[in-house]
């Protein structure tokens, strides 16, 4: 348990060292400092404010209190050290000198040990150093939420997704946030002064647009999906105290950054909250992390036999505790509920249906509710929209392979227009009809557009389908059209079949002139293709 080791680092000295150093310097560590607050926490004029820290090490340390005072709008002087004393363990004890209402005081708390080790302890950015404004008393308001990169999260009063600040008021009355300023300038108090007759009710929240439009409800600048501060001070009648501030990093489309859990009133205000990128944006309404979330669904077998049983294995995660999991089943009748069992770790629910006659067609779909009463279905649209299997009929290997939801300059149809397409495969060793068989976008109309008389897939080949709602160009042309933003696709079999899902996709928004398809051809894993391949294999 002693090391060897270079004295000092780097040096040409090697020496034993009784109290090994594993990924510190040589000499030692450097004091730890934690635990640092002041009383009175809100002090008022005439008040002497007491620090407290503690502060650990191997041998004797100085500790020094660094603090400066200044005026409301001033520039900030100098740090001036005074020492904190110890009764002869490890907490420390300074003070700062009463200061009349409005002065804002900031401090840090530095340890030295005898080695010549320093450590400095600041609550970080974006504060700096610790603070408190005198005779000031913090209005229970949060920067609790925003998006810096909003492509169709949230709209406008004009229609514009625009980004945006949402503020929350944890207190039990309204606030007029009138007076106060808001800005992502640092050290720029006053950037964007918030109208008089702004409230944000008790318990509610205020969402204001960060798009530079600097009318009533929009503020004067912009946020930076690269990441940036963002901060909000009091009035000029209230010091320009800060409230509260958070700097982010960069950011995802339509993904918000959130405090999550919510603060909470208190003495200090507040309470313990982290921030989190949120995939369930939640723009005026309580912040939530993500609901239940299906990661995989499956049947097993897909395509069963008369009188053969059906397993139905779910992997459900989620920002919460998951508190049921439910398989909604109808036998070609009213759905009933049947709790899913844990199998193969917390996340993993399983459920056998029984075996049925050949010929009967079995409708599922699951269920997921977490702690706070979040609920997530799958498939999505259930119960309009389920899992199918007719028993003892398996239906052909036919694929959503590849589609184009907004065709700038890819590829003309036969009219020589660029619309959006849509590619099926083939997986198949034969030729399938597909005669009587169903596409759709709208999971909840499968019968929305039918191939026609005719229409075939090779082996291993593929089709396009026009999605230009003009059927008359073509046999081929639907009666419906893709939305880039996002929405649905799905393939069913005929009606002698029961419309039993042959395939389906979810998607979201998507790119000019790039299609989203399977990596390689009726395969299970998808992203975005650039270039497109029509009616050529994905890879």
């Amino acid at each position: 348990d002693v090391s060897y080791g270079r004295m000092p680092d780097g040096g040409e000295t090697w020496q034993f060292l009784d109290a090994p150093t594993p990924g510190w310097p040589n000499q030692g560590r450097p004091p730890l400092i934690g635990g640092t607050t002041h009383t009175p926490t809100r002090p008022t004029g005439g008040d002497v404010v007491t620090v407290t820290t503690v502060v650990t090490d191997e041998g004797p340390v100085t500790v020094t209190l660094w603090y400066r005072t200044f005026a409301p709008g001033s520039s900030p002087p100098d740090h001036q050290p005074t020492p904190m004393v110890t009764d002869g363990g490890n907490l420390y004890v300074g003070s700062i000198p009463a200061r009349g209402d409005g002065a804002w005081v900031e401090y840090y708390v530095a340890a030295e040990d005898g080695a010549g080790m320093t450590s400095v302890d600041r609550p970080g950015w974006p504060q700096g150093d610790y603070r408190y404004v005198v005779g000031w008393q913090r209005p229970p308001l949060y920067v609790n939420e925003l998006m810096a990169l909003n492509t169709h999260t949230l709209e406008d009063e004009d229609g514009d997704s625009d980004d945006w600040i949402e503020l929350y008021n944890a207190g039990s009355v309204d606030v007029d946030v009138g007076g106060m300023y808001l800005g992502d300038s640092i050290g720029n108090a006053t950037q964007f002064t918030i109208p008089v007759g702004t409230v944000v009710p008790a318990g509610g929240y205020l969402i204001l647009w960060a798009d530079g439009d600097d009318t009533p409800g929009h503020l004067d600048f912009r946020l930076s999906g690269a990441g940036e501060y963002v901060g909000l001070f009091d009035s000029q009648a209230n010091y320009y105290a800060p409230i509260d501030a958070v700097y982010f990093d960069p950011q995802t489309p339509d993904v918000s950054w959130g405090r999550f859990p919510e603060p909470v009133t208190g003495p200090e205000g507040g309470g313990e909250s982290e921030w989190r990128a949120m995939d369930v944006p939640t723009p005026g309404a309580p912040n939530r992390l993500h609901p239940p979330r299906f990661l995989q669904v499956e049947r097993d077998p897909t395509w069963p036999d008369a009188d053969e049983a059906v397993a139905v294995t779910a992997v459900i995660t989620g920002g919460y505790p998951l508190v049921s999991a439910t398989l909604w089943y109808s036998v070609e009748g009213s759905f009933q509920a049947v709790p899913m069992d844990v199998g193969g770790g917390g996340t993993n629910r399983q459920l056998v249906l029984p075996p049925r006659p050949g010929g009967t067609r079995v409708d599922y779909y699951l269920e997921a509710v977490d702690s706070v009463g979040q609920r997530t279905l799958h498939p999505p649209f259930a119960s309009s929209f389920t899992h199918r299997y007719l028993v003892g009929y398996s239906p052909p290997a036919v694929f959503i392979n590849e589609f184009l939801a907004d065709n700038e300059s890819v590829n003309r149809d036969e009219a020589g227009d660029y619309e959006d397409w849509v590619e099926l495969y083939n997986g198949s060793a034969v030729t399938v009809a597909l005669e009587g068989m169903y596409l759709t976008d709208d999971l909840t109309r499968p019968t929305r557009w039918q191939f026609p008389a005719g229409t075939t897939i090779p082996p291993d080949g593929h089709l396009l389908v026009w999605c230009d709602g003009e059927p008359g160009e073509g046999a081929l042309h639907t009666n419906f059209r893709l939305n880039r933003d996002g929405e649905a696709l799905g393939l069913f079999d005929s009606r002698v079949h029961g419309l039993v899902p042959l395939d389906w996709i979810v998607f979201g928004p998507q790119r000019d002139n790039v299609s989203y398809g399977r990596r390689s051809d009726g395969g299970d894993a998808w992203g975005f293709l650039d270039p497109p391949t029509p009616g050529t294999s994905n890879g």
